[in-house]
Order: C-alpha cells, then structure tokens, then sequence
C-alpha cells in the first residue's frame, strides 16, 4: 500500500520513498470526523478505501455537501500548501482507510522536488480547482433554469388547485355516501391520490425555490419502505420485474413524506430502465452517523454522456416521456435533510444510495 496511491506519482522515486516512509496509516470508522471548518491545516489525507464526504455549513446552520471523495484520491492539499485554515469539514461515510501526510513533510518534498514534478503537482491542482470551477458554474445555470421553471410552476398550480380540490370534495362526499363495497374502495383511491398530487405540487414548488421545509418525526424503516415497495408492486409485476425489500427493523428521523418521495423516484427511475426478467432491489442499513437506503437495478447502467449531469434538472435517464426532474428532487430533498445522494456501477445496472444523518434539520 505504501506508494500504490497516485498521489505519490506525482513526484520521483526519492521522494516516493520518503513520504512513503513518513505517511501514517489510519483505519477510520463511519462517523469519525478528520477535520472541522476553520482548524488548523497540518496533515494532507490519501484515501486508499472507503467514502469521504467534505461539507460547509451555511449561515442557518445547515450542512452542504462540497465534494466526495472516493479511494485514488486526496484531500485537505489547499489548507497545507498556503497555510491558511481549513475551508470544509471532513467526515467519514463509509469505514475508511486513509494515509497521513504530515504539512512539512509534503511541503519538504515539493522543495526537494524538480521543476518538471513541480509542474506537474501545480497542473493537477489546477485540474482540480477547474473541477470546483465547473461545478459552481453548473449551479448557477441550474439555479437560473430553476427560477424561470419556478415561475412557470407557480402559475401552474394556480390553475390545478382548484379542479383538484373539486375532484378531492366530490371523492369526499363519494365515501360517505359509500355502503362499503366498491365505491368506498375508489372513493378513497381518488381522495389518496388527489393528496399526493397535491403533495407533488409543493415539491415542485420547493424545488424550484430551491428550499423544504420538513416535518421530521420519527417513523420504521422497514414499514417505510415495504409501503414505497407496494406502492409499486402491481407495476413491477406487469413489467416482469422483481422488486424486493430488505431493511432491519429499527427507528429512525426525517420527513417521512418527502423521504417517502425520494425513495419512490428512484424505485419509478429503475422500473422504468429494467427490462422483463431483471429485479429491483430496495435495502437499508443503520449507520453510527444515520441511515442508508439502497435502490439497485439490473437495468444495464448509465450512459457515458449522461454521467456528469446525472442529477442535474431535465436530464433523463432509459426512458421516454417525462421531464427529467426526478433525480433532481431526490437529491434537492436528501439534501435538506444535511444528506447526500450517490450512485455507482454494479456488475449488472446501477445502485443508488441515500445517505441521511441521525438528525436531519427541521
């Protein structure tokens, strides 16, 4: 392990050799915080395995993920070789194992160091800093596109709200007229559905204001997502997919309505990709730091073109038909929750994963 990451590829064998020597090897677990915001910048980090995650809080207190860090990578470099404080806090996600670079000795072997491997280190910096530079670009587009898409909505559920509430009423009275039999059963189904379109109008709503405002409580995770699996049952089976559930029975915290959501758009995503015969595969695990919730498909994966702009608004996923916001919203109401959404490749489709903290911000 010793010189296998790439960042000791930046420099020549000497000086491989040396901060190999010098690099301490930490095994991290889930939860552990390496560094906060504003701490003093004396050790850069390699991360040879496992998920790290750097956020910034905002001034209501809230946690924005910056950046994930995955193994091949390092992390904490800027705080190091300008000396100033550390801009983002680092947390552990996934148990980790990482590599300790002590600031003198990084900075020792720069110095140490030819033009030509200093060149080098600069370039790969700049790449990085090009990368952040992209990425606030993306944002701002984004935030533009949603506030003409948030002006449109607005008058568009002006003019839904009113039809729904009349069909809502009629249902209403529908049931208590009902003797039990099937008008009951369909006058309830009209008055459900009606509140969930109404529910998905004030997502859309928050999304394209960019905010939600959550009503955390605490609820079963595994009644949680055995509902969201019903939900889609009937619709799994006629596709000829699977669709199974596997989750601990334990207690945990967040807007259960807008989580409920979330899971429910990447369950819709990956039956609509999955193709006759495949399955779809719902799974959650209680970390020290929150919970996880998995939704994987056998669906064949992502295209090459569409992977930097995954979550990104109107960017669609093996269909045809719809807007392209569903990811978009996961991630905008993970997010609101101080969480964080991520997908990888599997050896037969896509798995996304849902991170959300023990106690999300209400």
């Amino acid at each position: 392990m010793q010189q296998s990451h790439p960042f000791f590829d930046l420099f020549e064998a000497p000086r491989r050799e040396e901060l190999a020597h010098a690099m301490r090897v930490r095994n991290l677990r889930e939860g552990t915080t390496l560094f906060e915001d504003g701490e003093v910048a004396t050790e850069l980090y390699l991360l040879f395995s496992g998920h790290i995650h750097l956020s910034k809080q905002d001034q209501n207190g809230r946690a924005w993920i910056l950046a994930e860090v995955g193994p091949g990578e390092y992390f904490g470099e800027f705080g190091v070789f300008d000396g100033a404080p550390r801009s983002a806090r680092a947390a552990v996600i996934v148990s980790s194992c990482v590599g300790v670079l002590d600031r003198e000795c990084v900075l020792d072997a720069v110095r140490k160091s030819s033009a030509a491997t200093a060149l080098d280190l600069m370039t790969h910096l700049t790449r990085k800093l090009r990368t952040a530079n992209d990425y606030y670009l993306r944002e701002r587009i984004r935030e533009e596109r949603l506030a003409m898409m948030g002006r449109t909505l607005n008058m568009i559920a002006h003019d839904l709200r009113n039809p729904l509430a009349a069909i809502s009423m009629a249902a209403e009275c529908l049931l208590r007229s009902a003797d039990g039999g099937e008008n009951e059963y369909y006058g309830q189904t009209i008055v459900e559905n009606s509140e969930r379109i109404h529910s998905m109008i004030e997502d859309l709503m928050d999304f394209a204001r960019g905010e939600h405002r959550l009503t955390v409580t605490s609820f079963r995770l595994k009644p949680f997502l055995d509902s969201v699996a019903e939900t889609y049952r009937s619709r799994a089976e006629q596709c000829g997919v699977t669709l199974d559930v596997e989750a601990p029975e334990v207690e945990v915290r967040g807007d259960e309505r807008k989580l409920r959501r979330a899971v429910q758009n990447l369950v819709s995503n990956s039956l609509q990709a999955s193709p006759s015969g495949t399955a779809v595969k719902i799974n959650a695990r209680k970390r020290a730091w929150g919970y996880t919730i998995r939704v994987e498909d056998e669906a064949g994966g992502i295209p090459e073109e569409l992977r930097q702009h995954l979550f990104d608004p109107f960017v669609t996923r093996g269909k045809t038909g719809g807007q392209g916001l569903g990811l978009a919203i996961v991630q905008s109401l993970v997010r609101a929750h101080g969480g964080s959404v991520s997908w990888e490749e599997t050896a037969k489709g896509t798995r996304f994963r849902v991170d959300v903290p023990s106690d999300p911000e209400s």
